[in-house]
């Protein structure tokens, strides 16, 4: 389990996993939000099962709930074939009804191809239309709650990719930042197909679970298919001219290794991106998230023309797992969503801490 940290009201743990003392009146077995009243805590506040009665907690105590219950981080696409999480991320998903999460958000599946050949590469595009001053969350959300988590069943053969996230939005709340959409947002899932590949057609299926949040968190879940023609000869790629998809497609961020005087480096304490600003006035940065890292405040300035990113980072080992430590994340440039983004990793020495 990964170290336990805060970033909202100056109040984090940094210590080893062995200093963490047993949170009280968190039930492990994950967090379930529910229509509570928080009018008291404003915005960022949510809702967790506590002793089997739901109060209101704000979204930072939640985090808190959800990494005491071994589930964060948690891959955004796990397949159905993959050993089983020994948590689910998710509670049970909130009564249907005109206030529940699958009333406020709109979830379908939709492919970028009509057909598909031999060792052809195409998309899944979950596509998530939400109630309007309510909002979903990034694959890191800041002090928000869990991102959608998808699993995808495909047929024998078949490769699923990891989700492809688009560029999000940071809002204010008083525990902190988070990540998020609003409106509309799509995520993109890789797949590619067999060789060699017979005449007829495939469906994929997908499960998605997502918490909707405004004053209160809601958990939704949805069970979508999608069927594709299948052929034995090549297909050109893509086929689908969907606007929904060209148009999100367009937040998916580029690799920052591909820009031309772009550099990222790590002193031990200070992670600093720099680079072009092609022209835009703001830049933004969007922390990813990693076993045994702490992000804290980033200072973004952009002068000249170029981006600067300067990012104090705490580093402790023992909290990664053994898992290798990587620094990474969004570079946003402008202020619009349309406009340039690019990520990074930057990986780490295997360190032991002292």
């Amino acid at each position: 389990m990964a170290g336990m940290w805060r970033r909202g009201r100056n109040r984090r743990h940094d210590g080893p996993v062995g200093s963490l003392q047993d949170p009280p009146n968190i039930v492990r077995s994950g967090w379930n939000a529910a229509a509570c009243s928080a009018s008291s805590l404003g915005e960022g506040a949510a809702c967790c099962r506590v002793h089997s009665v739901a109060v209101a907690v704000s979204e930072q105590d939640m985090r808190q709930a959800r990494q005491w219950a071994g589930v964060w981080p948690v891959p955004a696409v796990l397949l159905l074939s993959a050993p089983a999480v020994a948590h689910d991320q998710f509670g049970p998903p909130n009564p249907p009804g005109p206030n529940s999460a699958d009333h406020l958000v709109a979830v379908n599946m939709v492919t970028d191809v009509q057909r598909v050949g031999p060792g052809q590469a195409f998309h899944l595009a979950l596509i998530f239309d939400i109630e309007p001053q309510w909002r979903i969350y990034w694959k890191n959300p800041g002090e928000g709650a869990p991102p959608p988590q998808i699993k995808v069943q495909a047929p024998s053969g078949f490769e699923i990719g990891q989700t492809m996230w688009t560029r999000p939005r940071a809002f204010k709340t008083p525990v902190g930042p988070v990540y998020a959409y609003e409106g509309q947002a799509v995520l993109f899932v890789p797949v590619k197909a067999p060789m060699p590949l017979a005449d007829g057609r495939v469906t994929l299926h997908a499960e998605i679970k997502w918490a909707v949040c405004k004053d209160v968190c809601l958990l939704g879940e949805a069970r979508r298919s999608v069927t594709v023609e299948t052929t034995h000869r090549p297909v050109e790629s893509p086929q689908v001219a969907n606007p929904i998809l060209l148009k999100h497609r367009m937040r998916l961020p580029g690799s920052l290794d591909t820009v031309s005087g772009a550099s990222v480096t790590f002193d031990g304490t200070l992670l600093t991106i720099t680079g072009p600003a092609q022209g835009e006035k703001k830049a933004a940065y969007f922390p990813a998230h990693s076993r045994g890292v702490t992000y804290h405040e980033a200072e973004v300035t952009v002068t000249n023309d170029r981006f600067h990113v300067v990012v104090r980072v705490d580093l402790h080992p023992n909290n990664a797992l053994g898992e290798p430590m990587v620094l990474g994340g969004l570079v946003a440039l402008g202020d619009k969503l349309d406009d340039p983004c690019y990520d990074f990793q930057l990986q780490l020495p295997m360190l032991i801490e002292r």
